[in-house]
């Protein structure tokens, strides 16, 4: 194993201030959020030890790969582990490592309880199975992985200058979609960038879709910052906005049925459009407050993203429906036909708090689509 001097190793605690070093004084505290009295001393010094063990051959192998150069364990000079942030089940890190050939910087979660630690390695599992069979940019590709002192850790793929995004109110008491930037300052989004986001998203989760066995990524929810959003913004210049995906959680059918012909591929596809469509709007006050609906904006772009979908794949030899078939399909449904096909949806909602605003909303919500949907041009 490689041991790093101080000097090589530097731990950082990211904050909307900036990066800030630990303090020592309370590196005995158990990581926020944790039951299981992991102090942060632990935490640290356990993500040092894996990404350097066995002459950090994991680590040296990734950056070998992602630099495109031949590196040794002796090119590594300096490692920066920064803790980003403290969930229910993970504690994401960030790893930053620096070798005479370039830098690379990797995505680092870590589960310290046996519940969180099945769970990630079964989102491991879930991430190699959709790189391999789709592979899509979308979503973190996985390096390495594995359980170390009583921990388990999952290196994946880093989106640099992506953040969250969440549902807040601004001083007038309105309700809009906030990007947590930290680069440049957290900042409320136009609505044509909040448009954007929302087409990306539904884009980026339709893509994912496998309309034979009709299995999706599922579960997803805006309030666990599953997705994150970098927007580059230069004066006189169209906003460049990209959309990532930060984990996969499972893969599966949400549909009892058997699929594999048209009629079975439009019903899944139906079911899959209409929970999309109520799911999107779901988010919580910033992040971790009430549960909100996001506005009619966040219902069109969902929509877009859906149909961009099913444009841009390719019909032949597959079960998908085109676009117009489906759309034609679509307007076949009343507003009550709508409404009933939604309580399969509502059965399966995880989410009990978000279940009340929900019910409010879902009349109005499918009103809403029935009139999109019937004046929709592709």
């Amino acid at each position: 194993m490689i041991y790093q001097t101080a000097q090589d190793t530097v731990f950082l605690v990211s904050s909307p201030q900036g990066d800030l070093p630990p303090d020592e004084n309370r590196w005995h505290l158990p990581l926020e959020g944790d039951r299981h009295t992991i102090s942060y001393r632990d935490y640290f010094y356990a993500i040092r030890d894996f990404i350097l063990q066995d002459s950090a051959a994991p680590l040296v192998q990734t950056a070998s790969r992602m630099l495109n150069a031949e590196i040794a364990p002796h090119d590594l000079k300096k490692t920066v582990i920064r803790s980003e942030k403290h969930g229910a089940h993970y504690h994401p890190a960030s790893v930053e490592a620096f070798f005479h050939q370039g830098r690379i910087k990797l995505c680092l979660n870590v589960a310290v309880h046996e519940r969180g630690k099945n769970q990630l390695e079964h989102e491991a599992g879930v991430l190699g199975l959709l790189d391999h069979k789709f592979g899509l940019p979308y979503l973190p590709r996985p390096y390495f992985q594995g359980r170390y002192n009583s921990m388990f850790f999952l290196v994946a793929e880093w989106f640099q200058g992506c953040h969250e995004f969440h549902l807040s109110l601004d001083q007038a008491g309105r309700q809009r979609l906030k990007l947590w930037d930290y680069d440049h300052g957290p900042r409320f989004l136009s609505p044509e960038q909040c448009f954007e986001i929302y087409r990306r998203i539904a884009f980026i989760l339709t893509s994912y879709y496998n309309p034979e066995t009709t299995s999706q990524i599922y579960p997803w929810h805006h309030a666990a910052g599953d997705f994150v959003a970098g927007i580059r913004e230069q004066q006189g210049m169209p906003a460049k906005i990209r959309v990532r995906l930060t984990t996969a959680r499972g893969y599966t059918s949400l549909v009892d049925m058997t699929a594999g012909n048209l009629s079975g591929s439009l019903i899944g596809l139906f079911h899959f459009f209409l929970n999309l469509s109520i799911r999107m709007r779901m988010d919580r006050l910033d992040g971790v407050g009430e549960s909100v609906w996001a506005d009619d904006l966040c219902l069109e772009a969902s929509a877009r993203g859906f149909f961009d979908t099913l444009k841009s794949r390719p019909v032949s030899g597959s079960q998908l429906p085109s676009a117009d078939d489906f759309l034609e399909v679509l307007k076949s449904f009343s507003p009550g036909e709508l409404r009933r096909a939604c309580t399969p949806i509502i059965e399966t909602c995880q989410e009990i708090e978000d279940l009340p605003i929900i019910l409010s909303r879902l009349d109005e919500h499918i009103d809403k689509l029935h009139t999109l949907i019937q004046s929709y041009d592709l």
